[in-house]
């Protein structure tokens, strides 16, 4: 067997954040932060995993589409059709993973569907880019308030006004972390900007929620519907809170991220989180709906390392992650199709 490079031209502080977001939302699927099951004795601190890690993950869904605009030397309208294929993918594993009947909202089918609706904004500027993000995260919250599961039942179209996950203002943190995609995110400036502006953001954000009468996240949700900070609550200010909380997440993980034996595990957790995700979604599926209404810690712990140990044995020995591979070989053969001109010899993307 032929050992590979494992991170060959990756921004390897973004693979560390992926890794975060993933870890996130495991502790968030069975970790046992007190609040739910029947032990009220659980890791407290663990409120950091609810609803956090999973708009962290869609920040930088977003970061990697202009990651991949920027690489990808045909041009935009070939970019858009590998965008649009990756979303039509992410849609379909979305609803195979739905099937498992897991008591998990899996976020990959509304991911899928937002990955469509910024596709007009691939050559935005990083300030249009963040306006526009802003914008959706806050106007979203709000209509999401007077439309919320308008369109429950309707395969697909449902990732519009879906509780957890409704892309009419999650799309903001798409397009926030296509901004940040735009960035010189190898620069030790950018990352200590995002590190300040995250920070900043978030104590801004949540002071001024609690000012005005709401609960801190962890405690039981009291206060006005838009100061909310609980949740998947879909609060402007809990939107808007956890897009500094990503911006300080990712520029963290720029700041300490190498690429050494060290950091070789949560690297290689976080460089193929697409299949690291559907795969704690099927060991839930094996495992009963138990392990998500009696959460563990243990279960936790054991469920994170296994995969981290599958993940870095794969990236070690077989590179990209199989549903990474197959997701970067089906977008660019369907954008060459469609989107490469004649005789371009657009050779292999990242």
């Amino acid at each position: 067997m032929t050992r590979v490079s494992a991170w060959p031209g990756r921004i390897v502080g973004l693979d560390l954040a992926r890794a975060a977001a993933i870890i996130g939302m495991l502790a968030a699927h069975v970790g046992d932060s007190g609040l739910r099951g029947d032990d009220a004795a659980g890791w407290g601190w663990l409120w950091v995993a609810d609803g956090r890690p999973s708009a962290v993950f869609a920040v930088l869904a977003g970061t990697t589409i202009s990651i991949m605009s920027a690489s990808d030397r045909v041009g935009s309208e070939h970019t858009a059709v590998r965008v649009a294929t990756r979303a039509v993918i992410l849609v379909a594993v979305g609803l195979v993973l739905n099937a498992l009947g897991t008591p998990v909202a899996v976020i990959l089918g509304n991911l899928g569907v937002m990955f469509l609706l910024v596709i007009p904004a691939i050559r935005w500027t990083p300030r249009a880019l963040a306006v526009a993000g802003s914008g959706v995260l806050v106007g979203g919250a709000v209509a999401f308030r007077f439309v919320e599961g308008a369109w429950d039942g309707i395969p697909v179209a449902e990732a519009v006004t879906h509780y957890y996950y409704p892309a009419m203002a999650w799309t903001g943190y798409v397009l926030v972390g296509m901004a940040v995609g735009k960035l010189r995110l190898r620069e030790p400036a950018v990352a200590s900007a995002l590190v300040w502006t995250g920070a900043l953001g978030t104590a801004v954000t949540y002071g001024v929620a609690i000012l005005v009468g709401a609960a801190a996240p962890w405690q039981t949700a009291t206060g006005p519907w838009w100061a909310s900070l609980t949740a998947h609550s879909t609060s402007p200010f809990e939107m808007v809170g956890n897009t500094f909380v990503a911006l300080l997440v990712i520029g963290v993980c720029l700041w300490i991220a190498r690429p050494t034996p060290v950091f070789l595990p949560a690297l290689a957790f976080g460089s193929m989180s697409l299949s690291v995700y559907s795969a704690q979604i099927v060991v839930i599926a094996i495992a009963g709906d138990q392990i998500v209404w009696h959460p563990s810690n243990v279960a936790f712990a054991v469920l994170t390392l296994a995969l981290m140990a599958a993940a870095t044995v794969w990236r070690v020995f077989l590179g990209a992650g199989p549903l990474e591979r197959a997701l970067t070989l089906a977008s660019t053969k369907a954008a060459d199709a469609v989107a490469a001109p004649r005789g371009s010899g657009s050779g292999p993307r990242p």
